[in-house]
């Protein structure tokens, strides 16, 4: 080995290894990229399995669901080594406790956005949590075990090749002092020793350089001291060389491997053997061979780095693009949304954006836990906003609830109803009603729509029946009327005034029974009472006489009920309030007149007027008489009724 790879050695001994027992010798020049290897292959030395941890697929576990997650680490303990995954695990645990904590985030907002839920304490879990933590404390309880194990070896190892270290020293001593141990003799025992070392397994790292520097310094020497006496090593120093020259070649091939981080494994690898495999050579090829090997490495070590640098390029692009999608959030967060709709459009923007942004490669190591806080504080802060909307809008829409619901009551109230007059208005009105109030869930507003819409619709099924069958008794009645009008004109006077007043009446009778004709043959009631007028005039009736007979007739045929009475003589009653306004209006502008003779057109216009509204005056107080007469015989009628019932 040359001297430039002799950094430090050990003294060794039969001790155990400690800081104060080294045995240091004159520092070689280091270099950066060299220190790289040796570091990585010292971590590789120590456990056998720790080189297979590129082999172990390292995959994007933060696009993983929480099943998916706690599958993988069941799945990476139970087939692979466990000092190969250390690194896949604690990716793992991350995006576990990122994505649960995020979810448990939602749920306690979810929680307080609920009515009466703010005094109350919350809590919330899911089984997979502690399945996936008890999975992981046996990963930690293997590692531990396994750990512990690997340390007592690593330390039995270093301890049994300081042993074989001291022997090929003393092989030199010996060859000085005892003359029975001639070279083959120490040709033997130095390659027994050598089998030895390389059949003992790794040490710890830290010690890894300096106890095989240390061995290939003591096998130099041990060579050096036989070319001294005897040219044994020839044959072992070409092959040496030969092998020495093949990792080169091995080398060079590497400059064209296209995946540089392969590139660099290999190289480690081939470091690995030059250290641990090879012999010594020739004093004169040592520096070149080691200069020619140190150039390999250093020109694979910076297309690494340009590698490394542009990989680091692309995290840092990756980290505007994630910052970029955080303010995007932030924004949608800070706009005045104030609709469902306008916040099922938002949900589904923030989605779409929270996809993005997992879909995005790393970021720079010192910004990752940055960039991830400030992404899971904007999600928190529009999932805050959007739970206290809706906290709000539940308010908002149990009382439009409470509102629909009164207005399906006054529904189901009326739809038996057959007071169409009355009723047909409240329904139209609260009809109107409910399309003025605001949105409530769909699957409620459904249901409630189906529960009003149907009484709704019974009610005016009933009625465009009911109307219709009016329809078709009207267009009877109408030809009833016809007929009986026929007969009217037909109609002669006997001469016996109280039979032809009977048959009259008899007449009166059957026409108000067959209803009000539609307006359109309103002109029918007109020829009829026009000609029943000319009929009782014959028979010596005035106008006022014919008058109550025809409204004595109208009282026999109201409806049945106290109702009909009562709205009968309110309607007399406002009757006779405004012929009197009427006839004092009248009176009033007759002071107009107080200088014009009675004898002048306008004067005698005015005082008809006033006769004319003195008569209907008279003609309906008598027909309020009627009306009060018709009233005490209805009262009298139904007492003596309930004294038949008792």
């Amino acid at each position: 080995m040359l001297e430039s790879e002799k950094k430090s050695t050990l003294e060794v001994s039969q001790e155990t290894p400690t800081e104060k027992s080294l045995e240091k010798v004159p520092p070689e020049p280091s270099s950066n990229f060299l220190d790289e290897i040796q570091q990585e292959n010292a971590l590789n030395a120590e456990d056998l399995d720790n080189k297979k941890l590129h082999e172990v697929p390292m995959l994007d576990y933060e696009k993983m669901n929480l099943e998916s997650l706690e599958n993988e680490l069941k799945r990476l303990i139970s087939n692979e080594k466990i000092s190969s995954i250390k690194a896949h695990v604690e990716a793992i645990k991350k995006a576990f406790d990122s994505q649960y904590n995020q979810l448990l985030e939602e749920k306690k907002e979810q929680f307080l956005s609920e009515e009466n839920n703010e005094e109350k304490d919350f809590s919330f879990s899911l089984p997979i949590h502690d399945t996936f933590y008890k999975t992981y404390q046996q990963y930690k309880q293997l590692r531990n075990q396994y750990q512990k194990q690997l340390e007592s070896e690593l330390q039995n190892n270093l301890v049994r090749k300081q042993e074989i270290i001291n022997e090929i020293k003393n092989l030199i001593a010996i060859g000085k002092d005892d003359v029975a141990w001639d070279i083959q003799t120490l040709l033997r025992k130095f390659y027994d020793l050598k089998k030895r070392w390389y059949e003992i397994g790794a040490v710890p790292r830290e010690y890894y350089n300096d106890i095989w520097n240390n061995f290939n310094h003591h096998t130099e020497n041990f060579f050096d001291y036989l070319s001294l006496t005897r040219n044994f090593q020839e044959i072992d120093f070409k092959h040496n060389l030969d092998e020495k020259n093949k990792l080169i070649e091995k080398a060079k091939a590497l400059l064209d491997e296209p995946d540089v981080q392969k590139a660099f494994r290999e190289l480690q690898l081939l470091h690995k053997v030059w250290k641990e495999e090879t012999g010594p050579v020739e004093k004169e090829y040592r520096e070149k061979l080691w200069e020619q090997f140190s150039a390999i490495t250093k020109e694979i070590h910076d297309k690494r780095q340009d590698f490394l640098k542009r990989l680091e390029e692309s995290f840092v692009d990756n980290k505007h693009k994630k910052l970029g999608i955080i303010s995007q959030i932030e924004g949608i967060t800070q706009e005045n949304i104030s609709s469902h709709n306008e916040y099922q459009k938002a949900i589904a923007q923030v989605n779409e954006l929270r996809e993005e942004f997992q879909k995005i490669g790393r970021v720079p190591q010192e910004d990752s836990e940055n960039i991830w806080q400030r992404f899971i504080e904007a999600i928190r802060a529009f999932s805050k906003q959007k739970n206290h909307f809706y906290k709000e809008n539940k308010k908002i829409q149990n009382e439009n609830i409470a509102k629909r619901q009164e207005l399906i009551n006054i529904a189901n109230t009326y739809k038996d109803s057959s007071d169409w007059e009355e009723v047909t208005p409240i329904i139209q009105k609260i009809q109107e009603d409910w399309k003025k109030i605001g949105a409530i869930p769909r699957k409620l507003s459904n249901t409630l729509w189906e529960e009003f819409r149907s009484a709704c619709n019974h009610y005016f099924d009933r009625l465009h029946q009911e109307r219709k069958n009016q329809h078709k008794q009207e267009n009877a009645d109408i030809e009833k009327k016809k007929n009986l009008l026929d007969k009217l004109k037909a109609f002669k006077l006997s001469g016996n005034k109280e039979d032809d007043v009977k048959k009259l009446e008899d007449f009166q009778e059957k026409w108000n029974s067959l209803g009000k004709l539609p307006e359109k043959l309103r002109v029918i009631d007109t020829r009829f009472n026009k000609i029943m007028n000319t009929l009782y005039k014959k028979l010596d009736f005035d106008k006022k006489q014919i008058e109550l007979i025809k409204y004595n007739n109208k009282l026999e045929h109201l409806p049945d009920g106290e109702n009909s009475l009562i709205k009968e003589e309110a309607f007399v009653r406002k009757k006779i309030e405004d012929i009197k306004r009427d006839i004092l209006q009248l009176e009033n502008n007759l002071q107009f007149f107080t200088n014009v003779d009675k004898s002048h057109p306008l004067m005698k216009e005015a005082m008809k007027s006033i006769q004319q509204q003195q008569n209907a005056l008279i003609l309906w107080e008598d027909k309020l008489k009627e009306l009060h007469a018709r009233e005490t015989k209805t009262e009298e009628n139904e007492i003596q009724t309930e004294q038949k019932d008792e």
